[in-house]
C-alpha cells in the first residue's frame, strides 16, 4: 500500500492511526521474537521517555546473543539499505550519560521503535525534545529505528536525521526533494545508520531494528502500515486515497 499524504487530514486522525500502526507493530516484533530471548511492549513509559515500541531482553546468564539455540528468527549483518553511515554522530564525543534507562519488569530495554507524529516536529522544543530523546537512549547503549510519514518542515527542512545525528555534511546522506520521507536505524554502541528515503504514494522500506550491535531482525513496515490503515474510518479512509 502506498504511503498516504497524511497532512490531507487533521492531525487528530493521524493520532488514532499512530496507536493502531503501533499495536500492530508491536504484534508483528512479537511474532517475529517468538522463540527467542526478546519481546516487546507498546507505548511503554521509563525514565521520562514514552517510546512508542520497547523490544526487551529476559535477564540470561548466556553471551549476550540474538537468539535461543531453538529460536527461529532470521538474523542479518548488515541492512540492505539505500545508506549507510560508519562515522560517529556529532553529539557522540561531548556526550555524557544523561538518564538510566530501566523498565518495571526489570528486563533490560534493547530498542526503540518510533513512529514519528507531527507534533514532533511542531516547534522547537518539540524537535528539541524528540533529539534529547534519541541521542539519550542511544548514549544508553539502546538502539534505536524510526519512522516519519511526514514530509520536512521549516524547522526541520531536510527532516529529522540530520537534526538527531547533527551532521555537518561529514556523513553520506544528501537529503533528495523527491524522496523526502525516511526511515532509519541507529545502532547505539558502534554509532552506525541505516537510511531508507522514501516518498508519498511509495511502499514503505522495510525497517531494520537492531538487538545486539551487529544483529537485526526486519520488519514489514509496509505489512503493518496497510494492516493499521483497514480500521481507519471509511470518511478519512476516501479522503487519503482520493
Amino acid at each position: 500500500m502506498p504511503v498516504h499524504d497524511w497532512n490531507r487530514v487533521h492531525p487528530g486522525i493521524f493520532h488514532d492511526f499512530h496507536h493502531e500502526w503501533i499495536s500492530v507493530t508491536r504484534r508483528e516484533l512479537n511474532r517475529i521474537l517468538r522463540g527467542s530471548d526478546y519481546y516487546a511492549l507498546a507505548e511503554q513509559v521509563v525514565s521520562g521517555f514514552g517510546p512508542d515500541v520497547l523490544t526487551l531482553k529476559l535477564p540470561s546468564t548466556e553471551p549476550e546473543s540474538l537468539l535461543n539455540r531453538d529460536s527461529s528468527v532470521s538474523v542479518m549483518v548488515a541492512p540492505q539499505s539505500k545508506i549507510a553511515i560508519q562515522s560517529a554522530p556529532g553529539w557522540y564525543t561531548s556526550r555524557k550519560k544523561s538518564v538510566v534507562v530501566r523498565h518495571v519488569s526489570d528486563h533490560s530495554i534493547v530498542a526503540v521503535l518510533e513512529i514519528v507524529s507531527p507534533g514532533n516536529k511542531s516547534s522547537q522544543r518539540a524537535i528539541s525534545a524528540i533529539t534529547n530523546k534519541i541521542q539519550s537512549l542511544l548514549s544508553n547503549r539502546i538502539h534505536v529505528s524510526f519512522v516519519d510519514v511526514f514530509p520536512p518542515t521549516a524547522l526541520a527542512p531536510q527532516g529529522l536525521h540530520p537534526i538527531f545525528w547533527e551532521d555537518a555534511g561529514g556523513d553520506c546522506f544528501a537529503f533528495d526533494p523527491a524522496q523526502p520521507l525516511l526511515s532509519a536505524a541507529y545502532v547505539a554502541v558502534e554509532y552506525r545508520a541505516y537510511l531508507d528515503p522514501f516518498a508519498i504514494g511509495e511502499a514503505l522500506p522495510n525497517l531494520p531494528v537492531f538487538l545486539t550491535p551487529f544483529e537485526h531482525i526486519t520488519v514489514d513496515m509496509e505489512t503493518t502500515y496497510r494492516v493499521a490503515f483497514e480500521a481507519v474510518a471509511d470518511v478519512w479512509q476516501r479522503v487519503l486515497t482520493a
